[in-house]
């Protein structure tokens, strides 16, 4: 959704972005993430009002994902006319996408996903699905809400949105068939080069010399 939504002209909130995004990086959002969580689910420290989270999102028109989904009633109470896109995955496929070994790699990238993993069971998250459906969609308007299946397409999406259908771009599935473990391994590839990159630079200069 993250991709789909930023081909359609938003600029899209995602874990990923979060983690790897210059800017986020410089105002520190995952330290932001944590503490909101730790007050969240721990008590500890303070509570994150609506203008802490403006602040945080301010840059973007669309948030998707972790951890954005975790502050979902907060979102919607700020943004009581938001459009809600519920996304509706296969059950079996969802459990895959976030199991408890991925969220170990959330762990030690983010810092934040110990909050669930020695608990959650596959019969848990299943449980979990179906009370989270009936509890987002206790909190917007019907008219505000998209249940969404990703093998819909573009059509009933954009005519949600009151966007044009692309024209010849097939719906992106960027993360098909990928776990939220690959995602991680991936953006700490990408943060390990990043880092390295000018030291690398330099070995190669003085190994050549």
């Amino acid at each position: 959704m993250f991709t789909a939504l930023n081909k359609l002209g938003y600029n899209s909130y995602h874990g990923l972005v979060a983690a790897t995004d210059p800017r986020s990086r410089a105002d520190r959002h995952l330290a932001c993430w944590r503490e909101a969580l730790n007050y969240k689910v721990h008590g500890i420290g303070k509570a994150y009002s609506p203008s802490d989270l403006d602040k945080i999102l301010q840059y973007h028109s669309a948030v998707t994902d972790m951890p954005c989904i975790n502050f979902s009633k907060e979102l919607i109470e700020r943004f009581p006319n938001a459009k809600v896109i519920f996304t509706h995955r296969d059950p079996q496929a969802w459990i895959k996408t976030t199991s408890p070994h991925s969220e170990i790699a959330f762990t030690s990238a983010w810092g934040i996903g110990h909050y669930s993993r020695h608990t959650m069971t596959k019969k848990r998250f299943l449980k979990y699905m179906s009370q989270y459906t009936a509890f987002i969609k206790s909190l917007v308007p019907t008219e505000n809400i998209l249940e969404f299946h990703p093998g819909d397409g573009w059509e009933p999406l954009c005519r949600f949105l009151g966007k044009q259908v692309p024209v010849d771009e097939p719906f992106p599935f960027a993360n098909k068939g990928l776990s939220i473990l690959d995602m991680v391994r991936f953006a700490i590839r990408r943060e390990v080069v990043r880092f390295f990159k000018p030291y690398l630079m330099v070995l190669g200069i003085l190994a050549v010399g």
